[in-house]
């Protein structure tokens, strides 16, 4: 299988008063330029509680996946890294 190489890294802290999931959603709509309730809800890619859980900066722990065409880290850090697949 060939993986795209990712062409647009984009990255953000997380908002402490936001859902990581929310703020994922809306920065990835912002990158393809929709509104958030135009792509595929997170939950059919990625676990949402197991996200909170690694967004909420109490984990040293990243986490990765895919979704909408992005490649996505989430580091305990509160830091996510969104990149471009297409």
């Amino acid at each position: 299988m060939t993986r795209n190489t990712p062409t647009d890294a984009h990255e953000f802290r997380l908002d402490d008063d936001r859902e990581t999931t929310v703020s994922i959603a809306e920065a990835m709509a912002t990158i393809r330029g929709c509104s958030s309730t135009d792509l595929r809800p997170l939950y059919h890619d990625v676990d949402p509680t197991l996200l909170e859980r690694v967004g909420s900066r109490s984990s040293r722990q990243s986490f990765h996946f895919v979704s909408n065409g992005f490649d996505v880290t989430v580091h305990g850090t509160g830091t996510v890294r969104i990149e471009s697949l297409e």
